[in-house]
């Protein structure tokens, strides 16, 4: 699964994702620089 999300957040198209670890939040918006979040518990 760390192959499929980092292919995921690749994506031309991802402007922000979040690394909830076991759940990836990810968001298609247009003007916002690309940024990757990886959040620790």
């Amino acid at each position: 699964m760390k192959a499929a999300w980092d292919e995921i957040i690749r994506n031309e198209n991802v402007t922000v994702s979040i690394d909830l670890f076991k759940l990836g939040i990810v968001f298609f918006r247009s003007g916002i620089p690309k940024q990757h979040f990886r959040l620790k518990f």
